[in-house]
């Protein structure tokens, strides 16, 4: 049977797609037949993310990344947090590839957390990552994996901007044509009447803010106008402050605002995320909230 190598590279114009379609002919032409070369861009790249797993496929053929036998991950500056989960994705199923380097990818936007999370057991929502220019055409697929409604939300959003419930193909094309610069991830859609910010600030829980949505909004953030309170933090089950706990860890966040969402019916808990600046120099409990950065800093430098 042949030997597959894969290259992905950012090429996307015509004048780039030549040279790389140009180095991998004279690559074949130049090794024995029984090893296969293709190359294919990040746009082609679907990554399905939930708790415990990490699948990555080509979306042209539907092929997992594990059916090649070594893969070279080139020119992906451009699509680094892309590269950094399809690394983490080859390194679980043993598949060699370089630049190893990207297994210290500082995560930059939600699809690096995604991968930590997922790898570690935390509980996420099922999270599903194309090119932005795929999604409509993928609509379908979408929908099959993450039911109606799901949400739809900036990779690299924060306080609830960029993020969308999305009931209906119209409503998708509408958000991305809104923003097209910018990268998405799809997710399943947790009901839900509130949820928690947890404040963990040098490993230890100090504050929780339970955010409770207003109106028909889906969102709880309190920059969205959703309403703030406090809650004590000996009532968090002790399951979920160690939850907490080990979602910031996982990111190497010693200070982190790790929200909270508890299933409708069910129960069951979700990390929704691991803000490395957990507002704290604004939003609702400023009083507190300087209190405690008092208290952290004096013990750091005494």
């Amino acid at each position: 049977m042949s030997k597959r190598i894969l290259i992905l590279a950012s090429a996307e114009d015509a004048e780039s797609t030549q040279i790389n379609d140009n180095f991998v002919a004279r690559v074949q032409a130049g090794i024995d037949d029984d090893v296969q070369i293709e190359w294919h861009n990040y746009r082609d790249i679907c990554i399905w993310f939930k708790t415990g797993t990490i699948e990555v496929s080509l979306l042209s053929t539907g092929e997992l990344l594990s059916m090649f036998d070594f893969v070279y991950i080139k020119s992906f500056f451009r699509y680094s947090e892309y590269a950094a989960a399809i690394a983490a994705y080859l390194d679980q199923q043993h598949i060699p590839y370089v630049c190893t380097e990207l297994r210290n990818h500082i995560a930059l936007t939600k699809i690096t957390q995604f991968v930590r999370l997922s790898q570690a057991g935390i509980p996420i929502a099922k999270t599903l990552l194309l090119h932005p220019a795929h999604y409509v055409a993928q609509y379908d697929r979408v929908v099959e994996r993450l039911g109606l409604p799901f949400i739809f939300k900036s990779t690299d959003g924060s306080g609830g901007d960029e993020n969308y419930l999305i009931n209906s193909q119209a409503e998708l094309e509408a958000a991305i044509a809104a923003h097209p610069s910018l990268h998405f991830v799809a997710q399943s859609f947790i009901a839900n009447d509130s949820d928690l910010r947890v404040l963990i600030v040098g490993n230890n829980i100090e504050l929780i803010i339970k955010r409770t949505r207003a109106g028909e909004s889906h969102l709880n953030n309190t920059s969205q106008g959703g309403a703030a309170e406090l809650v004590n933090v000996d009532s968090l089950p002790e399951a979920h402050r160690q939850l907490a706990l080990k979602a910031a860890n996982v990111m190497e966040r010693e200070v982190a605002g790790v929200d909270l969402m508890f299933e409708s019916g069910t129960g069951d808990p979700y990390v929704l995320e691991v803000n490395a600046s957990p507002q704290i120099g604004s939003g609702a409990f400023m009083d507190e909230k300087v209190a405690i950065y008092c208290k952290y800093f004096i013990n750091m430098v005494q």
